[in-house]
């Protein structure tokens, strides 16, 4: 078989994860890093594909918290292979994304391991939204998911000591990702007032730092702030 008809296969085999984690505060079910991970190891090496892992940009930062607390952040870039260990020269390459935070120092860890159950379940297709299953078995109305929603996020922002509406962006998926946010600092810095310049976007979207935004709002930063001075 080529590496295309294995990896389907794979997809085929780990389509069904069991939800073994559950959230007590939020009271949903969810697939954990270490079941997926463990399902779709598994099944590669089973139809002989092997997989490597490779970090292209490593950036690390750290923000003080309102409570003075210091809240150190990783962002990564890695490239993942898949190799046809049977035809090593057929591989499908796959670029992804990763972040996490911690105030102690596991951040870059918390990346490590997120990014790779997220690469997974996307490339093979694995159902793990909690709303979406929820949704489909009739246990959620909009009410109930939108109560679960604000109570995960109070408990994210506590649990990561950061802002409600960045844990907001994070849990629903439109946090302004780290090129967006790098290519604001960037265009800021070239203006002739750069501090200027980044009090304006604060407080126009109201808001603490750049990882706050969403990737909506950045997009639209950006645009502006490509456009010439003065128009």
């Amino acid at each position: 078989m080529n590496i295309f008809e294995k990896m389907l296969k794979v997809t085929e085999a780990v389509q069904n994860v069991e939800k073994k984690g559950h959230n007590a505060f939020a009271n949903y079910d969810y697939v954990r890093a270490v079941d997926v991970i463990g399902s779709v190891q598994k099944e590669l090496v089973a139809n002989k594909i092997s997989l490597v892992i490779t970090e292209t940009a490593f950036v690390p930062s750290t923000e003080t918290t309102a409570a003075g607390k210091a809240n150190h952040y990783t962002d990564l870039k890695c490239q993942a292979s898949f190799v046809n260990a049977e035809k090593p020269d057929e591989k499908i390459t796959v670029d992804y994304f990763a972040r996490a935070s911690d105030t102690g120092d596991k951040d870059i860890y918390k990346a490590k391991t997120n990014g790779l159950k997220y690469l997974l379940t996307q490339q093979f297709m694995i159902i793990t939204d909690v709303l979406v299953d929820a949704e489909q078995d009739n246990k959620f109305d909009t009410h109930n998911a939108t109560d679960a929603l604000k109570v995960a996020t109070k408990t994210e922002a506590k649990k990561k000591d950061i802002s409600v509406k960045e844990a907001t962006n994070i849990i629903t998926g439109e946090k302004a990702t780290l090129i967006q946010c790098d290519k604001i600092e960037k265009l800021v810095q070239k203006r002739k007032n750069p501090d200027a310049s980044m009090d304006r976007v604060m407080t126009k979207y109201n808001v603490m730092s750049y990882r706050e935004l969403t990737k909506a709002q950045a997009d639209e930063i950006i645009a502006i702030l490509e456009k010439p001075e003065g128009k």
